[in-house]
C-alpha cells in the first residue's frame, strides 16, 4: 500500500459496536474506496495501491485480529 487518506467522519445509527469494519467499496484509479463503521460513526477512506480487493482484506483481517 502506497496511502491511506481518511474522509470526513460522519455520524450514522447503523454503525453500531465498538469493534470497526471496513468494507471496500470502489476501485478508482489509484486504488480502492472503502468505508469504515464503528460506534456511531462512518468514515470513507481512499487507500492507493496496486494491491488486488483480496489482498486488501487479508491484511484488513489480520490488522483487526485482537
Amino acid at each position: 500500500m502506497r496511502s491511506i487518506i481518511p474522509g470526513v467522519i460522519r455520524r450514522v445509527r447503523d454503525a453500531k459496536g465498538v469493534v470497526p469494519t471496513i468494507r471496500l467499496t470502489v476501485q478508482t484509479t489509484n486504488g480502492w474506496k472503502a468505508i469504515a463503521l464503528s460506534a456511531g460513526a462512518r468514515q470513507e477512506l481512499f487507500i492507493s495501491t496496486d494491491l488486488s480487493k483480496e489482498e486488501i482484506e487479508r491484511a484488513m483481517a489480520k490488522a483487526l485480529e485482537p
